[in-house]
């Protein structure tokens, strides 16, 4: 099957978010804020010495940071609605709370921990077999060079996960990372060049203080969703439109 190219992926995410970017950043930022407003009251008199205070806070943290990916994960299925011609509403954020939360929490759990393999590996040959001088800060430079291939690794193989899930309700957690890892054998490097396509975009938000964020990310998002579907044929089922053309991308 001839999958559609980057600038194809992008033009289709621009029209599915024509029209649509109020709803969408609106639930991004309520995905952003709220989990803040929850961990705020834990932060109250909050001080670096290791107490009963501290672990809370750090306990709530890590609750809520699990929590918070439901949210995200509703975000992500409005995309998924959106490249579908399907209506996306601001409630849509909370779907995943109704949905078995439980299997989504371990997921973001298990996909937690792999990403905490590189850099614990990478650390931990840093702190036995680094030598002195030079040759341990290349050393140290090698294995930080290392870590963040390990990271783009994981990221790449298990990164489509939730779309996975939020289109099979009734997979397990496992069944999810094997399909992931399956649907993205052969497709590492082209989403890979998709994301890297992203890099001028990324430099305009920071150059807007932040502010251009708001519309790059959903184009982000929606472009990845968009590639997910691609790789499922769900934009063939969907009958959107194939346009041939290739648009130059910033």
């Amino acid at each position: 099957m001839t999958r559609r190219s980057g600038g194809e992926l992008k033009r289709l995410a621009r029209e599915c978010l024509l029209g649509k970017y109020p709803v969408v950043i609106a639930a991004r930022l309520g995905a952003f804020f709220l989990p803040i407003a929850v961990l705020a009251p834990f932060s109250a008199g909050l001080t670096i010495e290791l107490n009963i205070a501290f672990v809370t806070y750090l306990l709530a943290a890590l609750i809520i940071q699990l929590l918070g990916q439901l949210l995200t994960v509703g975000v992500l299925r409005m995309h998924l609605h959106l490249a579908q011609g399907q209506p996306a509403a601001f409630l849509d954020l909370f779907w995943s709370f109704r949905n078995r939360p439980d299997r989504l929490i371990l997921a973001t759990a298990l996909f937690y921990a792999l990403l905490a393999v590189p850099p614990a590996l990478a650390g931990a040959a840093v702190y036995f077999f680094a030598p002195e001088g030079k040759a341990g800060m290349i050393w140290i430079v090698a294995c930080t060079f290392l870590f963040l291939a390990g990271e783009i690794f994981v990221l790449l193989t298990f990164g489509m996960i939730y779309p996975i899930y939020i289109e099979h309700e009734e997979m397990t957690v496992l069944e999810g990372f094997r399909a992931a890892k399956e649907l993205m054998s052969g497709n590492k490097k082209r989403l890979l060049l998709l994301y890297i396509s992203f890099i001028g975009w990324q430099l305009l938000g920071f150059f807007s203080i932040g502010i251009g964020f708001l519309w790059i990310r959903p184009y982000r998002t929606q472009t990845a969703v968009n590639f997910y579907l691609d790789l499922t044929g769900g934009l063939n089922r969907k009958g959107m439109h194939i346009d041939a053309s290739v648009e130059g991308d910033l």
